[in-house]
Formats: C-alpha cells, sequence, structure tokens
C-alpha cells in the first residue's frame, strides 16, 4: 500500500514517543502539519493556550511554546473565528496544568465564550497545584469549561482553598463515570481535610453509573465509608488512599459490615493506608467476583498477620481472573520480621497471575530454591518484584541462580526486581537461556558485586535482550571501586554486546 504525504504525517503525529512541544512546532511549519494537529493533538488539549493560536496578534509562537503569555487582551470575537471554533469543538480531553496558565486564565475570565469553551469534552483533569504556583484554577475559567458532557472528572494536587466545595463542582457533571481525587491540603492552613474529604463521599454517592473512583484524601476513612461505597453497583475500580491515617487506637471504629452483595462489579481494587481489619473485611466479600488487580499498603504487627492476608486471597479472590497482586509492608509498632516461602504460598492458587509485587519486606530470608518454587507457581509472570525495607544492610541470600528458573519457566517475564548478591557466578554446568519474547529488565537494588565481566557474561546469556541492569546509586564517597562503577561497567558489556548482536 502506497501512502500519500498527509497519511504519511499523520502516521508521525500519532506516534506516542513523539513529544508534544515537537508536535506544536510541527503545526506551525505547514498547513499540512496544522491540519493534522487540529485532528490529532487537539482531540487532548494541555491548557487553553493552544486553541487560541490562530487568533491574530494574540500570542506568538514563542509565547505559544514557552512564555505561555498573551500579547494582548482577548476580545469576544476571538472565540468565533472559524479556526478557533472548530479547535474548540475537537476537544475531548482537557490537563489544565495550572501553575502555566494563570495568566491566560484571567484573560478568558474577563471576556469568555458566550457558550461552552469546549462543547464536547469528555475528560477533564485539574493540576491545581505544583512547586511553582499555588493559586489553582480560575472561577471564571471553571465555569465556562465544566459541562453536562464531561464524564471523567480528575483533580489533582488540589487543596481546598482551590474547591472548597467538591460536591457542588461534581455535581454539575452529572453523566460522570470516572472520578478522582487527589487531596494535598496545607498542613499549616489545613491541619485537618475531614470536611473536605465527606463532601467527596457524599457527592460521589450520588453516581448510580459511576465505574472507577480514585480517592487520596487527607482524612480517616472509616468502615461506614466503605458500606457506602460496597452499595455502588457499577463500581469496576475502586482505588482509596488514606493519608492521614488513625492516630490513637481507641479511636478506631468497628470494620465495616460487607455483605455477598457488596462490590458486585469490582475489577480492581487499592487500599493504601487502611487499618488492617477493614482490609480483611474488603477481601471476605469479594468471593468469586472476577477482580483483577488487587494493590494494598497495609500496617502489620507480625509475619501471622502477612500469612493471614496472603490467604484471606487466595480463599477469596477468583483464582483465574486475578492478574496483579501488590502488597506493600508496613511494620506496626517498629516491629521488624523476615518474609518467607511460607507467607507466599496461599498465593500459588493463582496460575494465571502476571504481576507479582512485595514492597518494603525483609526478603533476605528467601533462598534461590524458593524462586524455583515461584516460577513453577507463576507460569505466566511478567512481572516479579520484590524490595526490601530500606536501609536495611544485610547481603541477601539470593544469587544470580535465582535469575535461572525464572529464565527456564517464565517466557513472557518482563522485569524483574530482586535484592541478591552477585558475589558468585554460578559454575559452568547446563545453563537455560531465557525465551522471553520481549525486551527485559532487572533491578538487583544495593547488590554487592565482584567479577563484573562474569556476571555481565551470565545475565546477557540467560536473558539475550537485556540491555542495562539497574541498581541502587551510591553517594559520591562511597562511588570509586566501589559496586556502583562495577554494576556500571556490566551494563558497558552488555550493551557491547547487544551492538555486536544487532
Amino acid at each position: 500500500m502506497q501512502l500519500n504525504v498527509p497519511e504519511i504525517l499523520l502516521m508521525i503525529a500519532r506516534d506516542d514517543t513523539l513529544a508534544k512541544g515537537d508536535l506544536y512546532r510541527l503545526a506551525l511549519t505547514s498547513p499540512q502539519w496544522r491540519d493534522i494537529a487540529e485532528n490529532v493533538l487537539w482531540q487532548c488539549m494541555e491548557g487553553i493556550l493552544p486553541v487560541l493560536s490562530p487568533v491574530p496578534d494574540l500570542c506568538s509562537k514563542v509565547d505559544l511554546i514557552a512564555t505561555r503569555e498573551l500579547s494582548r487582551a482577548i476580545k469576544a470575537e476571538d472565540w468565533v473565528s472559524e479556526s478557533v471554533l472548530r479547535r474548540r469543538a475537537l476537544v475531548t480531553e482537557l490537563v489544565m496544568p495550572c501553575e502555566h496558565w494563570w495568566d491566560v486564565q484571567e484573560a478568558v475570565a474577563a471576556c469568555p465564550p458566550l457558550d461552552k469553551l469546549f462543547p464536547n469534552l469528555r475528560r477533564f483533569t485539574i493540576v491545581a497545584r505544583s512547586p511553582y504556583d499555588n493559586r489553582g484554577i480560575h472561577p471564571g475559567v471553571l465555569d465556562v469549561i465544566i459541562s453536562p458532557t464531561v464524564t471523567t472528572l480528575h483533580l489533582v494536587n488540589v487543596r481546598t482553598a482551590h474547591i472548597a466545595d467538591p460536591n457542588a463542582l461534581l455535581i454539575r457533571c452529572r453523566e460522570l463515570v470516572d472520578i478522582r481525587v487527589d487531596h494535598k491540603p496545607e498542613p499549616l492552613d489545613e491541619p485537618y481535610g475531614d470536611g473536605f474529604a465527606i463532601l467527596v463521599i457524599e457527592a460521589v454517592q450520588q453516581y448510580e453509573d459511576l465505574t472507577s473512583l480514585d480517592l487520596s484524601l487527607h482524612a480517616c476513612f472509616d468502615g461506614y465509608d466503605l458500606e457506602v461505597l460496597a452499595e455502588m453497583p457499577g463500581l469496576h475500580s475502586l482505588a482509596l488512599r488514606c493519608i492521614r491515617p488513625w492516630e490513637r487506637p481507641d479511636d478506631i471504629p468497628p470494620p465495616p459490615q460487607l455483605d455477598r452483595e457488596s462490590f458486585h462489579a469490582l475489577r480492581k481494587l487499592e487500599l493504601h493506608d487502611f487499618i488492617y481489619q477493614d482490609v480483611l473485611a474488603v477481601i471476605q466479600s469479594v468471593p468469586d467476583r472476577p477482580l483483577q488487580s488487587i494493590r494494598l499498603t497495609v500496617a502489620m504487627a507480625s509475619s501471622q498477620s502477612l500469612t493471614n492476608l496472603t490467604e484471606a486471597i487466595g480463599k477469596y479472590c477468583n483464582t483465574s481472573t486475578l492478574q496483579t497482586i501488590g502488597i506493600s509492608v508496613k511494620y506496626k509498632n517498629n516491629a521488624v520480621w523476615s518474609l518467607y516461602l511460607v507467607h507466599l504460598q496461599p498465593l500459588s492458587v493463582f496460575v494465571r497471575v502476571r504481576h507479582i509485587i512485595l514492597q518494603h519486606v525483609c526478603t533476605p530470608t528467601l533462598a534461590d530454591k524458593d524462586v524455583v518454587k515461584l516460577a513453577e507457581w507463576w507460569p505466566e509472570l511478567r512481572r516479579l518484584v520484590l524490595t526490601k525495607v530500606w536501609g536495611l544492610s544485610s547481603v541477601a541470600r539470593l544469587t544470580l541462580g535465582a535469575l535461572v528458573p525464572i529464565a527456564e519457566r517464565c517466557p513472557d517475564i518482563e522485569r524483574v526486581v530482586l535484592p541478591i548478591n552477585a558475589l558468585e557466578v554460578p559454575g559452568s554446568g547446563p545453563m537455560v537461556q531465557s525465551r522471553t519474547r520481549s525486551t527485559f529488565t532487572l533491578d538487583v537494588g544495593e547488590a554487592a558485586i565482584a567479577d563484573a565481566v562474569a556476571v555481565a557474561q551470565f545475565i546477557g546469556h540467560i536473558f539475550p535482550s537485556i540491555r542495562e541492569v539497574e541498581h541502587e546509586r551510591e553517594y559520591p564517597w562511597q562511588a570509586a571501586g566501589g559496586r556502583g562503577m562495577k554494576w556500571k561497567r556490566v551494563n558497558e558489556v552488555l550493551r557491547a554486546r547487544q551492538s555486536a548482536a544487532d
């Protein structure tokens, strides 16, 4: 098939690796690029200024790309020019990084269009706060953007001062199916965010068709909140982050009262910094649900707590659908304990799992033979992540030999993060070569290493597609002749090997 120039340009414009700034510049170079940009780039808009760029004398190329300021005030006739109307109609997704566009926001609020700014807007993201500017979104701009057509609303880094009444904002979008609220209050001005959180919880209950809910609130979720959310019939994805956990054990309310009809349609579950008993109650309420992903961050008092948690996941989650299991451990009362294979045994029932992520655990107790078991349990693994508690200085028991069963039994593996040591390279006996079908990445953390060249040859043999080994950087005073320099040498050898193969 022979492609003409516009089709080729369109393919280039849709290339995800091409930066948006490059597309802006290309759009200003020729009519062909301008037309393509209007049909590809403008559908997902960042800020308001690009829509106004065709207006004469309003902003220069430098203003559009760098300063993001206007050369003059907006006039009523600027909104109704043919090119501006066309672009406004094309925009279906808008991201407002407010710190970059405050001057433009003021100009729009001073002379807004007579109708909605983006009549076909479906997805709206407000990034209200940054280290550079804390003014948020201009109320006048919000009025001309928010409309009943919006089905996805994300509020990122928002303060109460930015949106004092989230309930009033949310109910202006009656067709919402996807809500995200990331509340980041100022510690001095807003020591507690309970009022804001209550308004958000009240607002989301009004959406019977809501399918995705992601709340990161500076407040303490309780059992009642979970009971309310459990009754939402169409909720497919639920992610809750409790930024301010309960401070005193006496204040902790009883676990939620959930039944077999709770979270009826749930596919994806994330609970971060929730009370351990509440997490167990939610897991026990989803038997036979086609759950595809579960991610938890929870404080545990003992290793038995982890065993009970993995047993609950193995007992109540659907073994044929669950593909992602993520557990980030927090050690309650500073009691640090080790991870053993027995803690993971209950998860062996998920033979089709693709992603296993265990973070902040004491993993040096795992041995190479244990990884053999993991590879046998989960042959469809694409990602295996085991990270240890930060600052734990003991040498890991896992060696380079732990990579062999993964290479042998997990042909779809894409990423492995293991706290191994590379002080010894396995002998010259039979050594499998990975059958991985994609580029493989390996992260060894703070792994000790002896012979860099031998390590590179071993890793490059069992994982031929690997190009680099990721590792923890050393402080400058540790770098000279240390492990960082040796892992750098490993990567040099791996890159040379790949160049020769290419």
